[in-house]
């Protein structure tokens, strides 16, 4: 889930990353919020031009990099 957290981060939109990961959008935005229901806190903020980042999301970005990369 952290894979994809960073996809839409990256491009600010759950349709391209949905493309980019080739998942169904629903899907992906069904994670996302599975993930944030998860850890309590809204990652994104929702627009219908895509999807900005708040500011627990930009930290959950460096702690899902680090985590990643230690399971690297």
């Amino acid at each position: 889930h952290l894979t994809y957290f960073l996809e839409v981060a990256k491009r600010h939109s759950m349709t391209l990353a949905s493309e980019k990961l080739h998942m169904n959008q629903q899907t992906l935005s069904g994670i996302i919020k599975n993930l944030e229901e998860e850890l309590g806190i809204l990652l994104f903020n929702r627009h219908y031009s895509g999807v900005t980042l708040t500011e627990e999301g930009q930290a959950f970005v460096a702690s899902s990099k680090k985590i990643l990369y230690e399971l690297d």
